[in-house]
């Protein structure tokens, strides 16, 4: 069995044992927060609820950053195939999809099955509303951006702005704060 399958099987016992509703009780809630931040690279005072998964696919040789202080609520799912960097104070609502790699599709109608990694980050205050859709063709969300519920994000996200719909429109810029 290879590295990449030994890592992936212990990661997918994670996921079931700790990521059970069961580890949502205040008395085992912080020993799912320690499973995470043993095998992942996460800061202080994380809350990570029930259901997220964290994972790579195909092989591809990713890497994952989070912060201080960041919100991943239930069954959230964040591929980092590629580069995921998510810095101080995110909130990241329910059921969110975030990707960093994407198929070649024209290597693929000649039959190769070429997988790209992206890189992500999302900086600080940034919050992610549940059910959004972050493709890898997103590359930054700015300081303190907000994205609404059910939003699929396909471009870059500036700082202070709001973005909502399918694709994603900024509806709202604020000022520095």
């Amino acid at each position: 069995m290879s590295t990449y399958a030994k890592e992936q099987k212990k990661r997918r016992w994670i996921y079931t044992f700790y990521g059970s509703k069961w580890f949502s009780f205040p008395k085992t809630f912080k020993y799912r927060i320690r499973a995470y931040q043993k095998h992942f690279n996460i800061g202080k005072n994380p809350i990570i609820e029930n259901g997220v998964i964290l994972s790579r696919t195909h092989g591809l040789k990713g890497t994952i950053s989070i912060g201080n202080n960041v919100l991943l609520a239930r069954n959230t799912f964040i591929d980092y195939s590629g580069e995921v960097i998510i810095k101080d104070n995110v909130k990241i609502g329910a059921d969110v999809i975030i990707e960093s790699h994407h198929r070649d599709m024209e290597a693929f109608d000649r039959g190769e099955d070429i997988n790209i990694p992206t890189k992500l980050i999302i900086e600080e205050g940034a919050y992610i509303g549940i059910r959004s859709i972050i493709m890898s063709t997103c590359n930054y969300i700015g300081k303190g951006a907000r994205i609404g519920a059910g939003a699929v994000v396909l471009k870059d996200v500036p700082d202070n702005v709001t973005v909502v719909g399918v694709p994603a429109k900024i509806i709202k810029s604020r000022n520095n704060e």
